[in-house]
């Protein structure tokens, strides 16, 4: 099992609002759900590789790069009103998002762990 970010659109039906790719988790959890009711979010994942290569094949969810690599442009574009910026790492755009929401950062030891030694 894996825990993983994906960039997924959000559904709303009579029996609640769900991420995409809660198909291809486990578990999963969305920090806060986007404003825009045809919006993205980043959702954070609990996975089998059989589940990230199912995903991945979807054209509507993004498996994300590790924390250092450079974020997709469908992320930068669901994110700029936040303040992700070209080129930004997940790394980074979760240290600025957990100002706004802390799960960002607390969900995903990997990351609270970089923003406690100081290294993003």
């Amino acid at each position: 099992m894996q825990n993983i970010w994906m960039l997924s659109p959000v559904t709303t039906a009579s029996y609640g609002t769900y991420p995409t790719c809660s198909a291809y988790a486990t578990g999963w959890q969305m920090p806060m759900y986007p404003s825009d009711a045809n919006g993205q979010g980043l959702v954070y994942c609990q996975c089998t590789d059989e589940q990230i290569a199912a995903a991945k094949v979807d054209p509507d969810v993004a498996v994300l790069p590790l924390y250092q690599a450079a974020l997709p442009a469908a992320v930068i574009t669901a994110y700029t009103a936040h303040g992700a910026t070209t080129g930004m790492s997940l790394a980074a755009l979760l240290k600025l998002l957990g100002a706004i929401e802390p799960r960002y950062v607390n969900l995903d030891p990997n990351v609270s762990t970089l923003v406690a030694l100081g290294l993003i």
